[in-house]
């Protein structure tokens, strides 16, 4: 399955793991949308612009109130455990557990119903929250890749750059 594709079936299971109860909160996000048809002409920036667009519109969308509908009942703990704890260590073994499955098993399950491992969800998790906080705060890099989970700022670097294509410093000098 190809990066684009995980990243895709990540975002699926976070955009969607929440009904949309407040609709009316939705025309907020016209002017994003605005900006996004705005764009002429598609280059690599504009690209990169257009896919931060669309992720902040995901993120919002997922910010709506409700609860969340895990994919399998199965994985709900873990992925309930991700979230909560995606600034700390996680691992494997403790994961499992929290499923009542083996490591492997875990893995497969996991593959199965969300389309990545769970080493590229955690991954992902933590990325998409950088985002936030570079859009929201004024935190040095070290101090975000601390509070997502990274073990130092030049492995939250190279995982960032690899997966959006620019490093934390040039997102956070986007327009949005």
């Amino acid at each position: 399955m190809s990066e684009e594709r995980k990243n895709d079936a990540i975002e699926r299971h976070i955009t969607l793991a929440k009904p949309f109860k407040k609709l009316r909160t939705i025309p907020l996000l016209e002017p994003t949308f605005q900006s996004i048809l705005s764009m002429g002409q598609y280059t690599l920036q504009s690209e990169a612009v257009l896919s931060h667009c669309i992720d902040r519109i995901l993120m919002n969308l997922a910010n709506l109130e409700g609860s969340s509908q895990p994919v399998n009942e199965i994985l709900a703990p873990a992925l309930q455990h991700i979230q909560e704890h995606y600034a700390e260590p996680l691992e494997l073994d403790a994961l499992a557990s929290l499923s009542l499955l083996s490591p492997s098993h875990f893995i497969r399950t996991f593959k199965k119903y969300l389309g990545c491992t769970p080493h590229e969800y955690v991954l992902q998790y933590r990325l998409r929250q950088s985002k936030h906080l570079l859009q929201t705060t004024a935190d040095s890099i070290e101090t975000i890749a601390e509070k997502c989970g990274f073990n130092s700022a030049s492995h939250f670097a190279r995982a960032f750059k690899h997966v959006n294509h620019m490093t934390p410093t040039d997102f956070r000098h986007l327009d949005f």
